[in-house]
Parts: C-alpha cells; sequence; structure tokens
C-alpha cells in the first residue's frame, strides 16, 4: 500500500491485518492511487473533497467508507487538515463489492468497534481486532452461515490453546474453514466475542492457581496468557469484582464468609 499521510499510529496483528491512524495536512491533495488490498475508513477529523472511480463524495468526520482493491481515488483536505482510521481487510477469497461506497448499520458500526479496539495494546485485543474485521468482510459479502460441525471443534482449540497468542486465521484454519465463519458465528453460538471468551478462561486458569497454590501473582499472570500482573488485576476484579490478592485471601479463609464464587467458563 502507498500512503501519502503522515502515520500518527499503526499496528498489525498477529494475522496480518494491519490499522492505522493517519493524519492529513491542511489544503493537501494525493495523486491519484489505489491500494492492493480492500480497505475501510473512519473519518476521524477534517472535511475533504474525493473522487473514487465515478463517484464524486464529501467525506465528512464520523462517516465510514469501504474500498475495493484497486479503485483508483484521490482527495483534496480541507484547511483543517484530517485524521482518518483505516484497515487493510484480507478477503482474497470473498467476493467484496467493487466498488467503493459508504458504510452504514452493522457494518458502520464493526468499523468503529474496530477503531475503539485498537486503542487496547494487549494480543487479545488483536485478537478482536481480527474477529470484528473479518465479520465486516462478511457482512459485505454475505457469508453463509452453517456452524454446528465445527464450532465445537473452534472451542475445543480455544480450551487448549488459550494462554499463548492466538490470530483469528490460526483458529479458523484449525477448524478448517474461513474466518469469516468463525468470526460472526461464534458469538452468535456462545453470546461473547472470541476475545472475551479467551480473556474468560485465562482469567479462571488464575482464579485456580491463586486458589491451589502459592505461586507468585506474576508468575501466574504471565503462564495464564497476560502481559503483567498488573494486566491480570484490571481483568480479575472487572470480572469477579475483586483484586487476585484479595480473592487468594478470601478463598483461603472461606470460614470468615467471603462472599466470593469462582466465574468458570462452561459455555
Amino acid at each position: 500500500m502507498t500512503d501519502f499521510h503522515r502515520i500518527e499510529r499503526a499496528g498489525c496483528t498477529a494475522g496480518g491485518i494491519e490499522y492505522r491512524t493517519s493524519v492529513c495536512a491542511p489544503d493537501s491533495r494525493t495523486p491519484p492511487h489505489a491500494h492492493s488490498r480492500p480497505f475501510f475508513c473512519l473519518v476521524l477529523d477534517g472535511v475533504s473533497a474525493q473522487t473514487a472511480g465515478n463517484i464524486e463524495r464529501r467525506r465528512e468526520p464520523g462517516r465510514t467508507f469501504f474500498y475495493p482493491a484497486g479503485e483508483v481515488h484521490n482527495e483534496h483536505f480541507g484547511p483543517r487538515g484530517g485524521r482518518i482510521f483505516s484497515v487493510d481487510l484480507i478477503a482474497d477469497d470473498l467476493e467484496l463489492p467493487r466498488a467503493s461506497a459508504e458504510l452504514t448499520g452493522l457494518p458502520a458500526l464493526l468499523a468503529r468497534r474496530v477503531h475503539l479496539q485498537s486503542a487496547e495494546p494487549d494480543d487479545l485485543a488483536h485478537l478482536a481486532i481480527e474477529s470484528t474485521t473479518f465479520a465486516l468482510a462478511g457482512e459485505l459479502a454475505r457469508a453463509p452461515r452453517d456452524d454446528r460441525r465445527w464450532i465445537p471443534i473452534v472451542r475445543d482449540y480455544l480450551h487448549t490453546h488459550f494462554t499463548r497468542s492466538l490470530s483469528l486465521r490460526e483458529i479458523a484454519s484449525a477448524a478448517g474453514v474461513h474466518p469469516v465463519h468463525v468470526s460472526r458465528a461464534f458469538p452468535r453460538r456462545y453470546g461473547v466475542t472470541l476475545g472475551d471468551y479467551v480473556r474468560a478462561l485465562r482469567i479462571d486458569y488464575a482464579a485456580r492457581e491463586l486458589m491451589a497454590t502459592r505461586r507468585p501473582i506474576a508468575d501466574i499472570a504471565l503462564d495464564a496468557g497476560f502481559a503483567s500482573q498488573s494486566h491480570l488485576t484490571r481483568h480479575f476484579r472487572t470480572r469477579m469484582g475483586i483484586a487476585p490478592a484479595a480473592y487468594r485471601k478470601c478463598t483461603v479463609t472461606q470460614s470468615r464468609g467471603c462472599a466470593v464464587t469462582q466465574h468458570r467458563v462452561t459455555a
């Protein structure tokens, strides 16, 4: 991809999905250019006039757009310049729209969700980005739904490998299906995203270790797949309502009547 804007922040997931926030200078113009991958972008700030294919459009803050690979476009930014969040789609074997268009409804909401997820730097945020991005591609491609055979395989794979960094492509490959199918079917079946499911497995593992061992909490956090003890503490407190150290003390002294229930993943 050729980018004519200054990159403010960029990232890439384990599955190869690239995302970036770009800054566009006031009154700047980009020459006609095309991208090698389909992508979507969310306009964060500034107004621009764009020509894409045979379409002329005005891009304003809060609006979201899809662009197919190879479509030539150029834009002219106003006196305030602009900021744009964009994500490349990996969809080589999906039939996506052949012309750019503004996204509305569910695809637009999914694009906004990816933008929020990109603010979280951990590996589960990257898994969430992949899952949401493929779900968006699935909405655009209207991927078929048939999950009865392979969803249990996905679940078992997560239970076996939850302590390490996972990509959506890896998970889908284990089940022999396209990532789009996993990203759409898993939340429908279990009521949570892949990232939330894996995080619950990690917290459950940590809770078991806190109860059954005297190992340092920092070691338990790393073995569970968290980046640090503070990372574990933040998510443990959110899910369990108590910090890991307090949970360990409470479960060791149950005779004091601490009202703590261990949350197990039983989906």
